[in-house]
């Protein structure tokens, strides 16, 4: 399956200096955001904001890829020398935000995106490497010393997760649960004026979620329930079986 890329490039202050694509939502070819920042390798959320009345949101999780900026940028692009060993993150797009494009037919989606991460605080002063399974038990000798957590790690009665702080107090060991996040400004991207229900022919039930967009115009157009069925022919919607057509003509009738 072709990738359609929507790409973003960030800086390490969440300022964005490149974004390229358009949402296309093609059958022949899967939508997924790409960002590339040089911030570290934590998790960072995308939030799709549509244009329309309700202001629909919907919330992903990006993946952290083995992929670099030198990968994505050629050699001739200004950032490729800056953006070399930066960070990259994907997500496929769900499906449901491209519905609901299609359905109340967005020019433009918003996106916003925030990485979260765990942070030394005040409690953290001496930062003393990492532990792990992998690496020798920490052994703490000021107050103040601190630790990031490689992978799971249960250690002084204390279950860390992955990127976790440990510090030490004098006497205890600690987790500690500061926690910082940065978060972008939202950055309009356009759809293809050319995204369409053919996109989704795999289900009927998708056919008709997107076509009951024109609904309202089909309303204004018909005058009774023939020139309905006539205008829904004219909007491409003649290869649905016959009980899905009957639905739908039924359903501007009664309305």
């Amino acid at each position: 399956m072709i990738k359609n890329i929507i790409h973003l490039t960030f800086d390490g202050l969440g300022n964005n200096l490149k974004k390229t694509g358009v949402f296309k939502g093609r059958s022949n070819m899967i939508d997924v955001v790409q960002v590339c920042s040089p911030m570290p390798a934590m998790p960072l959320g995308v939030n799709f904001k549509l244009y329309n009345a309700t202001q629909t949101e919907y919330n992903q999780f990006m993946t952290f890829t083995e992929t670099k900026g030198k990968d994505i940028f050629s050699q001739s692009d200004e950032l490729y020398q800056r953006a070399f060993d930066w960070n990259v993150w994907e997500i496929e797009v769900d499906e449901n935000v491209l519905l609901d494009v299609l359905y109340f037919r967005s020019a433009k989606v918003s996106l916003s995106f925030k990485w979260r991460a765990f942070s030394p605080s005040a409690n953290c002063v001496t930062y003393q490497g990492v532990f792990g399974a992998s690496y020798p038990l920490p052994v703490g000798e000021n107050a103040g010393d601190w630790w990031y957590c490689d992978g799971q790690f249960n250690f002084a009665g204390i279950k860390f997760g992955d990127k976790t702080i440990m510090y030490y107090d004098g006497e205890n060991y600690h987790m500690d649960t500061y926690e910082e996040e940065l978060t972008t400004t939202p950055q309009d991207m356009p759809i293809d004026k050319n995204m369409s229900v053919q996109s989704f022919t795999s289900s009927e039930v998708l056919e008709l979620t997107t076509i009951k967009g024109d609904i309202e115009d089909l309303k204004i157009k018909a005058a009774d329930g023939l020139k309905v069925f006539d205008s829904f022919e004219e909007a491409n919607a003649e290869n649905l079986s016959d009980d899905v057509y009957a639905l739908i003509v039924t359903e501007i009738i009664e309305e």
